[in-house]
């Protein structure tokens, strides 16, 4: 199912052509500060690059990170991608939302659905996070996902998360 769409968002594939979108989200660096390691410089090849491959995971699977909007504005990002997480291929749930689109409930809503539709593609989600963002920590507890281990990446400690869909 490529399109998804909940009481207040739609949420569709990235697309090769979303670059805009791709910079609009981590062009931000509440954003970035959470997704990437210090340091890491984003030009407009990297966002370039980001966008293919999630286009390219689409693609190639049939599923994978959509794009959120409310209505035609972008909302952020959020959907299954593979993974490897301490070193075990793994399916990731991973969610970004824009900094004026926090705090309204749309990262629940866009974890809900992609949840949803979860169960047709593994019988368990992963997810990292780093220790210190409380708020996405919080969010996955409510989603039902609980801490199995953490590792450190890029000298940040990340901590590891699932949830079983069985």
């Amino acid at each position: 199912m490529d399109q998804i769409e909940t009481p207040r968002l739609h949420g569709r594939p990235c697309r090769a052509e979303d670059k805009a979108h791709v910079t609009a989200l981590f062009g931000t660096e509440e954003i970035r500060r959470w997704a990437s390691p210090p340091g890491l410089v984003w030009s407009a090849e990297r966002y370039a690059t980001v966008t293919r491959r999630l286009a390219a995971h689409w693609a190639s699977h049939g599923w994978g990170p959509r794009l959120w909007f409310e209505g035609r504005s972008l909302v952020g990002i959020a959907g299954l991608q593979f993974a490897v997480l301490d070193g075990l291929a793994a399916v990731e749930i991973a969610f970004a939302v824009l900094p004026a689109a926090q705090r309204r409930g749309f990262a629940t809503e866009m974890l809900a659905a992609t949840l949803s539709e979860a169960g047709g593609i593994t019988r368990r989600v992963d997810a990292a996070v780093l220790e210190d963002n409380a708020a996405s920590r919080l969010l996955l507890s409510r989603e039902g996902f609980r801490q199995v281990g953490s590792m450190v990446e890029d000298g940040r400690r990340l901590l590891l998360l699932e949830r079983s869909l069985t």
